[in-house]
Protein backbone atom coordinates (compact mmCIF):
# COMPACT_ATOMS: atom_id res chain seq x y z
CA UNK A 1 0.00 0.00 0.00
CA UNK A 2 2.86 2.37 0.87
CA UNK A 3 4.65 1.55 -2.37
CA UNK A 4 1.44 2.21 -4.27
CA UNK A 5 1.29 5.70 -2.72
CA UNK A 6 4.92 6.33 -3.66
CA UNK A 7 4.37 5.31 -7.29
CA UNK A 8 1.13 7.29 -7.53
CA UNK A 9 2.89 10.33 -6.02
CA UNK A 10 5.69 10.11 -8.57
CA UNK A 11 3.12 9.87 -11.40
CA UNK A 12 1.24 12.91 -10.05
CA UNK A 13 4.45 14.89 -9.64
CA UNK A 14 5.50 14.01 -13.21
CA UNK A 15 2.10 15.09 -14.57
CA UNK A 16 2.33 18.55 -13.01
CA UNK A 17 0.79 18.17 -9.55
CA UNK A 18 4.20 18.41 -7.89
CA UNK A 19 3.03 19.48 -4.43
CA UNK A 20 0.36 16.75 -4.18
CA UNK A 21 2.73 14.18 -5.65
CA UNK A 22 5.49 14.93 -3.13
CA UNK A 23 3.03 14.69 -0.24
CA UNK A 24 1.76 11.36 -1.52
CA UNK A 25 5.34 10.06 -1.80
CA UNK A 26 6.07 11.18 1.79
CA UNK A 27 2.89 9.49 3.04
CA UNK A 28 3.90 6.32 1.19
CA UNK A 29 7.36 6.37 2.78
CA UNK A 30 5.78 6.81 6.22
CA UNK A 31 3.37 3.92 5.68
CA UNK A 32 6.15 1.66 4.38
CA UNK A 33 8.40 2.47 7.36
CA UNK A 34 5.59 1.80 9.81
CA UNK A 35 4.84 -1.53 8.17
CA UNK A 36 8.51 -2.56 8.43
CA UNK A 37 8.61 -1.60 12.11
CA UNK A 38 5.46 -3.62 12.79
CA UNK A 39 6.99 -6.63 11.03
CA UNK A 40 10.17 -6.38 13.10
CA UNK A 41 8.17 -6.05 16.32
CA UNK A 42 6.10 -9.09 15.40
CA UNK A 43 9.25 -11.11 14.70
CA UNK A 44 10.76 -10.11 18.06
CA UNK A 45 7.67 -10.89 20.10
CA UNK A 46 7.17 -14.22 18.32
CA UNK A 47 10.74 -15.23 19.28
CA UNK A 48 10.00 -14.41 22.90
CA UNK A 49 6.56 -15.99 22.91
CA UNK A 50 6.15 -18.19 25.98
CA UNK A 51 9.67 -17.62 27.34
CA UNK A 52 9.66 -16.61 30.99
CA UNK A 53 12.19 -14.43 32.78
CA UNK A 54 13.14 -17.42 34.93
CA UNK A 55 14.20 -19.33 31.79
CA UNK A 56 17.04 -16.92 30.95
CA UNK A 57 18.04 -15.44 34.32
CA UNK A 58 21.33 -15.99 36.13
CA UNK A 59 20.30 -18.17 39.05
CA UNK A 60 23.29 -17.33 41.26
CA UNK A 61 23.32 -13.56 41.77
CA UNK A 62 25.75 -11.99 44.19
CA UNK A 63 23.75 -10.19 46.87
CA UNK A 64 24.67 -8.22 49.97
CA UNK A 65 22.97 -9.19 53.24
CA UNK A 66 21.07 -6.18 54.62
CA UNK A 67 22.93 -6.36 57.95
CA UNK A 68 26.32 -5.81 56.27
CA UNK A 69 28.03 -2.59 57.29
CA UNK A 70 28.82 -0.07 54.60
CA UNK A 71 32.60 -0.30 55.02
CA UNK A 72 32.44 -4.09 54.69
CA UNK A 73 30.13 -3.86 51.64
CA UNK A 74 32.48 -1.43 49.91
CA UNK A 75 35.48 -3.63 50.59
CA UNK A 76 34.06 -7.14 50.11
CA UNK A 77 31.56 -6.53 47.34
CA UNK A 78 32.11 -3.28 45.43
CA UNK A 79 35.91 -3.42 45.46
CA UNK A 80 36.00 -7.14 44.69
CA UNK A 81 33.45 -7.27 41.85
CA UNK A 82 33.77 -3.67 40.56
CA UNK A 83 30.00 -3.35 40.04
CA UNK A 84 28.16 -0.08 40.60
CA UNK A 85 25.14 -1.68 42.36
CA UNK A 86 24.12 -4.81 44.22
CA UNK A 87 20.84 -6.34 45.35
CA UNK A 88 20.29 -6.42 49.10
CA UNK A 89 18.59 -9.34 50.83
CA UNK A 90 17.40 -10.05 54.36
CA UNK A 91 18.38 -13.10 56.45
CA UNK A 92 15.78 -15.24 54.69
CA UNK A 93 16.95 -14.32 51.18
CA UNK A 94 14.07 -11.92 50.48
CA UNK A 95 14.86 -9.04 48.12
CA UNK A 96 14.94 -5.74 50.03
CA UNK A 97 16.18 -3.41 47.29
CA UNK A 98 19.26 -2.11 45.53
CA UNK A 99 22.28 -0.35 46.94
CA UNK A 100 24.40 1.99 44.79
CA UNK A 101 28.15 2.39 45.25
CA UNK A 102 28.19 6.16 44.65
CA UNK A 103 25.59 6.69 47.38
CA UNK A 104 27.53 4.58 49.87
CA UNK A 105 30.77 6.41 49.14
CA UNK A 106 29.08 9.71 50.06
CA UNK A 107 28.56 8.51 53.64
CA UNK A 108 31.27 9.84 55.96
CA UNK A 109 33.94 7.23 56.71
CA UNK A 110 33.34 7.60 60.44
CA UNK A 111 29.74 6.40 60.01
CA UNK A 112 30.43 3.50 57.63
CA UNK A 113 31.32 0.96 60.32
CA UNK A 114 28.09 1.52 62.24
CA UNK A 115 25.64 1.87 59.35
CA UNK A 116 24.15 -1.05 57.41
CA UNK A 117 23.43 -1.19 53.69
CA UNK A 118 19.72 -1.75 54.33
CA UNK A 119 19.58 1.79 55.70
CA UNK A 120 20.70 3.20 52.34
CA UNK A 121 18.67 1.41 49.70
CA UNK A 122 18.01 3.16 46.38
CA UNK A 123 14.73 5.08 46.48
CA UNK A 124 11.98 2.96 44.97
CA UNK A 125 14.48 0.14 44.50
CA UNK A 126 11.75 -2.40 45.17
CA UNK A 127 10.63 -1.48 41.64
CA UNK A 128 13.86 -2.93 40.19
CA UNK A 129 12.60 -6.48 40.28
CA UNK A 130 10.37 -8.73 38.24
CA UNK A 131 8.70 -12.08 38.91
CA UNK A 132 10.42 -15.18 37.56
CA UNK A 133 7.04 -16.12 36.05
CA UNK A 134 6.77 -12.89 34.01
CA UNK A 135 7.06 -13.20 30.25
CA UNK A 136 10.39 -12.10 28.79
CA UNK A 137 8.68 -9.70 26.39
CA UNK A 138 7.60 -7.60 29.40
CA UNK A 139 11.24 -6.51 29.72
CA UNK A 140 11.25 -4.81 26.32
CA UNK A 141 11.23 -1.06 26.92
CA UNK A 142 11.22 -1.46 30.71
CA UNK A 143 12.56 1.84 32.14
CA UNK A 144 13.90 0.15 35.29
CA UNK A 145 15.90 -2.29 33.13
CA UNK A 146 17.43 0.67 31.29
CA UNK A 147 18.56 2.36 34.49
CA UNK A 148 20.83 -0.47 35.72
CA UNK A 149 21.03 -2.78 32.70
CA UNK A 150 19.48 -5.55 34.78
CA UNK A 151 16.52 -6.43 36.96
CA UNK A 152 16.42 -8.65 40.00
CA UNK A 153 14.21 -11.70 39.61
CA UNK A 154 12.07 -12.66 42.58
CA UNK A 155 9.94 -15.67 43.44
CA UNK A 156 6.30 -15.47 44.53
CA UNK A 157 7.48 -15.28 48.13
CA UNK A 158 9.78 -12.32 47.39
CA UNK A 159 12.98 -14.40 47.51
CA UNK A 160 15.83 -13.24 45.27
CA UNK A 161 15.82 -15.97 42.62
CA UNK A 162 18.23 -14.45 40.12
CA UNK A 163 19.13 -11.54 37.90
CA UNK A 164 18.30 -10.89 34.26
CA UNK A 165 20.56 -8.56 32.28
CA UNK A 166 20.29 -6.70 29.01
CA UNK A 167 22.85 -9.13 27.56
CA UNK A 168 20.68 -12.13 28.47
CA UNK A 169 17.69 -10.44 26.89
CA UNK A 170 19.75 -9.79 23.74
CA UNK A 171 20.79 -13.45 23.56
CA UNK A 172 17.16 -14.51 23.80
CA UNK A 173 16.29 -12.20 20.87
CA UNK A 174 18.92 -13.70 18.55
CA UNK A 175 17.56 -16.22 16.05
Amino acid sequence: FGYMFIVLGIVWAASGAVFSGVWLVLIGILITGSARAATVQTNVTSRLDGIKVGDVMDENPVAIPGTTTIDRALEEFFLRYQWSWFPVIDGGGRFLGMVIRDQLEQIPETDRASTTVSEHLELNSRAFHISEEALLESLLGNPDMRKFGALMVTSHEGQLAGVVTVEQLGRALRP
